[in-house]
Formats: structure tokens, sequence, C-alpha cells
């Protein structure tokens, strides 16, 4: 991300790729060759391009934002859960394992 006054600044480099690369890929950044070259050992060379001025939501994770809790967002989030966002979230495995994550969780915090 570039601040306003033009310096480059790096927030987070995310390993739940279900979330990142949707961000970076629509940015047209490439997050995999320059970690596949420090995992040989190599120094990538800084790469600061990208789309300016992109906007990528992240399927679901906008949906906790509160412009979205609307009848627009529920449309975009139908839109997102039948394209290739929404392609994980549709395999039924999946789905199963994030309800099993939410039960234990659930159950995790009654205790506190």
């Amino acid at each position: 991300m570039r601040r306003p006054d033009g310096r480059y600044v790096l927030l987070e480099v995310n390993p739940r790729l279900w979330g990142s690369l949707a961000g970076a890929a629509s940015a047209g950044v490439d997050l995999f060759t320059p970690f596949a070259a420090l995992l040989a050992g190599e120094a990538p060379a800084a790469e600061l391009g990208f789309a300016a001025d992109d906007d990528c939501l992240i399927f679901p994770r906008y949906l906790s934002a509160a412009a979205h809790r609307n009848l627009a967002g529920a449309r975009q989030a139908l839109r997102d859960l039948r394209g290739e966002q929404g392609r994980d979230w549709r395999d039924p495995v999946f789905v199963v394992h994030i309800l099993r994550r939410l039960f234990h969780m659930r159950r995790r915090s009654s205790r506190f």
C-alpha cells in the first residue's frame, strides 16, 4: 500500500491465501514468484508495481463491514459465492470444516 505522501508501507503478508491472494492478484501483484525465491535462499528484487485504484472485495470478509450489511451487500455476496471467490465456500468439505470450527469456538468461548 502507498501512503498519501507517496511512501510504500507493508501492512501484512497473509499466509491465508484464500484472503490475500485474491486482493494481490486483483492489483496485479505476484506473490508466488518472490516467495519461491525466498524459499530458495534468494533475495528477490523489490517489485512495487500494482494496479492503482483497484477495489477488491474478499468474500466473505467484506460482509463484516457495516457498509455491506444491506440488500446490495447480499446481492454482491451471492454473485461472489457463485463466482471464483466462492468456489471453496461451495465445497461441502470446506463448509463442514468451517461449521465445526465455529461450533468449537462457540463451545470454548462459553467457558469464559
